[in-house]
């Protein structure tokens, strides 16, 4: 059979139809058809249980496609940001690498993308542990078996000719041929096995990898990553935490007392963990998530107090300005985030840290912080920055859940903010000439307390205190207040909003304030206005083309997400 030559014969003076025929003849009489991985899965099965670390990147082929047609990535890479990437040495050695495949391969990148690349690549990685030295296996699916061949026929009789590849013998292993490559400073193992290629640095490890050929039941880290979600990312990175146990015992028996105490909590809580995977997607949007699978009931009941309320939602999303700049809201428990912290410390810290918590605010309130302030903060927590209606300073505002309790602690909370500004004034007034003044105001039966200084503060700027539907508010101005209210419904599909960032109003904000974002810039850096305005022309570019950046999490039994995602403006 004469089958079309991958790489020009003339260049590499290969007689492919031959070298062809005898490949199949060698896949038809060693090989068993069904032995070869035809899914992601399949391949990552073929990982010896024992590695620790795990990289795969899955249809890079597909990815590719539809990044050429997608609109905002091409606006992306048009963009000011794009051409600097382009102009950026690094980038220019990435096309120095496709000019040098061209010349020693005949082959472009988007060939080797395509055809040997696109479908599943897996790196594994496994440390030294006591004699063995560490392993790494490189494991590639081709689409194109015979270019792959002579792929590496080609690479194999170039380091012969330069002399990096001094010997190569010809192996078996279960009825599996594979290759040792003799070099110049190190050795490794090779088998391609049809469109599998198998290359790593311990012989032992590549035999693992050809017995677990066709008949491997797939291994938690397979389970691992299904239960993460990773079918349409382009890639994921899996580590198992028993990697770094003994790392984190060695560094906790070898730590002063204080910083033993850290890690021996720490390793606490590491010991619960089964798996940590990060995935990268990047398509109708890019996404990063970090997921952390592990074991509830292992851990310590600090951990379990402090993750059960970070994952339900925050009411506070019902409240914020549904076109904010910036919003960030959660749920904490409060005694549960000191505990936590005590735990990372020696018992002399915890006190000291007890200690300074009662007599900074519970002697300032006049309760006692553990017993009657700590359970009746939160859990709700945010803050969130908005345009103002007209061009001044920006309306912020942070909330913090409070109770009253049996001892009235939302009042006591209240009042200690207006003890403070007050002694704020009086410490201003007697230094300054020009004047702070403490106000009242009451919007909709709500007493708003704010600081006004025309000569002091910004234009729009009059910092602002109150208790208002069970929040106590700290403000940049008494309109902030008074837009914190229920305004918008919103459902949570699982995930649970945790950060957002309008891009489109951040963009409307710098361009309202351009001048004096451009004057704020230049003052702190050093730079002329021209140099920073320039600047702010391209960062405004590349926003243009963005709607908004997000991060929620998202909670199950074992396991807990946290989602980056940057959407496209459309």
């Amino acid at each position: 059979m004469n089958l079309p030559s991958p790489l020009p014969k003339r260049k590499f003076r290969i007689a492919i139809p031959r070298r062809l025929s005898a490949l199949v003849l060698l896949l038809l009489t060693a090989v068993p058809a069904a032995a070869q991985p035809t899914t992601r899965d399949d391949l990552l099965r073929l990982v010896p249980g024992d590695f620790g670390l795990c990289l795969v990147v899955h249809d890079l082929r597909g990815h590719a496609e539809r990044w050429q047609q997608s609109p905002w990535i091409k606006g992306l890479w048009h963009s000011p940001l794009g051409q600097a990437i382009a102009a950026d040495p690094g980038f220019a050695q990435l096309q120095k690498l496709e000019t040098e495949l061209k010349s020693h391969l005949d082959l472009d990148w988007p060939r080797l993308r395509d055809e040997i690349l696109g479908d599943t690549v897996v790196f594994a990685y496994q440390p030294a542990t006591g004699a063995a030295m560490e392993s790494g296996l490189l494991l590639v699916k081709a689409r194109n078996a015979a270019l792959l061949s002579q792929i590496i026929d080609v690479i194999n009789r170039e380091q012969k000719k330069s002399g990096e590849l001094k010997e190569q013998e010809t192996r078996a292993h279960k009825g599996l041929k594979y290759y040792h490559r003799i070099e110049r400073q190190r050795s490794h193992f090779y088998a391609l096995v049809g469109n599998l290629l198998v290359f790593g640095n311990r012989e032992e490890s590549l035999k693992a990898v050809l017995e677990r050929l066709g008949t491997a039941p797939p291994t938690p880290m397979v389970e691992q990553l299904g239960k993460a979600g990773i079918d349409k990312v382009l890639a994921a990175v899996w580590l198992n935490p028993r990697l770094l146990d003994e790392e984190l015992k060695q560094k906790a028996r070898a730590a002063s007392t204080a910083q033993g105490q850290v890690l021996e909590r720490l390793l606490g809580f590491w010991q619960a963990l089964d798996a940590v995977v990060l995935t990268v997607a990047v398509d109708q949007i890019a996404e990063v998530a970090l997921t952390v699978q592990g074991r509830p009931s292992d851990l310590p009941g600090w951990a379990r107090r402090f993750l059960g309320e970070a994952g339900k939602p925050s009411g506070l999303w019902q409240r914020f300005p549904a076109k904010s700049i910036l919003s960030v809201a959660g749920r904490t428990d409060a005694a549960a985030l000191v505990d936590t912290l005590g735990e990372f410390a020696t018992p002399e810290v915890r006190k000291a840290l007890l200690t300074g918590l009662q007599n900074n605010l519970g002697n300032l309130l006049g309760l006692d912080v553990a017993d009657d302030v700590l359970p009746n903060l939160g859990p709700d927590w945010g803050f969130s920055v908005s345009a103002a209606a007209t061009n001044q300073f920006p309306h912020a505002l942070f909330a913090l859940a409070v109770r009253p309790g049996t001892k009235d602690v939302d009042q006591a909370l209240f009042k200690a903010g207006q003890i403070l500004a007050g002694l704020a004034v009086v410490a201003h007034n007697s230094k300054s000439a020009d004047p702070i003044r403490l106000k009242t105001v009451v919007q909709d039966k709500v007493e708003v307390k704010y600081l006004e200084g025309d000569k002091v503060f910004p234009p729009g700027l009059r910092p602002a205190l109150a208790l208002k539907d069970g929040y106590l508010l700290l403000a940049s101005s008494p309109e902030a207040i008074q837009g914190f209210r229920p305004q918008q419904t919103q459902t949570f599909a699982g995930e649970v909003p945790v950060v957002r960032l309008s891009i489109v109003e951040l963009g409307k904000f710098l361009r309202q304030h351009r001048a004096w974002v451009i004057a704020a810039i230049a003052d702190k850096n050093k730079l002329s206005a021209s140099e920073v305005a320039q600047g702010l022309d391209s960062a405004l570019a590349v926003m243009d083309l963005l709607d908004r950046f997000e991060i929620h999490q998202r909670s199950a039994t074992g396991q807990s997400t946290w989602t980056m995602r940057l959407h496209p403006r459309r």
